[in-house]
């Protein structure tokens, strides 16, 4: 008599599974990389209303947006 599991195939498919998890497993450490981080700060007033400004002329999503473009953009500029 056969096991049940070979019957059925469900060892193949087992590994497909484990597979897919350390595929998925990699793919979770390359997106923490991309992670958005919560983090406070304070700037001064007249820089919200220019950041806020800005954020309209350029029709950006949010604040946290438009600043993690200047950020990226600008880094090369200071290092």
């Amino acid at each position: 008599m056969t096991n049940r599991f070979e019957t059925n195939g469900t060892l193949s498919s087992d590994y497909g599974i484990v597979k897919s998890i350390e595929n998925s497993k990699s793919d979770l450490d390359q997106l923490a990389w991309n992670r958005k981080v919560r983090t406070s700060f304070s700037i001064k007033k007249t820089n919200v209303d220019r950041l806020d400004e800005l954020v309209n002329k350029l029709h950006v999503k949010s604040r946290s947006e438009l600043l993690d473009t200047l950020i990226e953009k600008g880094y090369n500029d200071f290092i």
